[in-house]
């Protein structure tokens, strides 16, 4: 058996492997995937709001070691390359769902930066930028341009935090293996921009 295994390289890609070529409609945990033939190469995509859409395009043709080699190279020494200047690695929780906190009270002040890596999120509504943890790949922090504030993970923070959840956004994406509860929040179908301060 040949598989396609995902590294995380980018939005919304799969989390185990798939089957190699065009076929089947892939589900797991909730998010559908499926490779489609576009003349001669493959296109993975995933399902969204009721539509395909492509995530990125593949060559079936095998690759010499020296090609992916010499790109790995350039993806981790050339200082303006996304992967120097950040991961592109999330984790969620297995329901789907993701939980983050922000904070207001004043600037944030890290005292340890090593292993933070920053990359940009261009496909953001707000041209935001994600913090990540370059040991373990967790997200940790969201910051956007002019918002006076940064949006930290809550699952980063160790103890008793105290945090109750405020709202729940991006409501038109989630899952349909996730039930919000009923717990009488607002509800965003998009990023709720203007329902909080600086929100979006």
């Amino acid at each position: 058996m040949v598989w396609h295994a995902d590294v995380g390289f980018g939005l919304g890609t799969p989390l185990r492997p798939l089957s190699w070529g065009p076929g089947e409609v892939h589900e797991f945990d909730g998010w559908r995937y499926r490779v489609v033939s576009d003349g001669d190469e493959f296109v993975l995509q995933d399902e969204a709001g009721g539509a395909w859409r492509d995530l990125y395009v593949m060559d079936p043709r095998p690759v010499l070691r020296v090609d992916y080699e010499t790109s790995n190279w350039l993806a981790s020494t050339y200082p303006r390359h996304p992967m120097v200047r950040g991961l592109i690695v999330s984790a969620n929780r297995t329901d789907g769902s993701r939980v983050a906190v922000s904070d207001w009270s004043g600037a944030l002040v890290l005292t340890e930066q090593r292993g933070l890596r920053w990359i940009d999120s261009p496909q953001s509504e707000a041209h935001a930028r994600r913090g990540f943890c370059a040991d373990c790949g967790s997200s940790l922090f969201w910051d956007a341009p002019g918002r006076g504030y940064v949006a930290i993970a809550a699952g980063s923070v160790d103890g008793d935090t105290g945090v109750r959840a405020a709202a729940h956004w991006y409501t038109s994406q989630k899952g349909d293996w996730y039930d919000l509860p009923d717990d009488g929040l607002p509800r965003h179908e998009g990023s709720a921009a203007g329902s909080v301060p600086g929100g979006g």
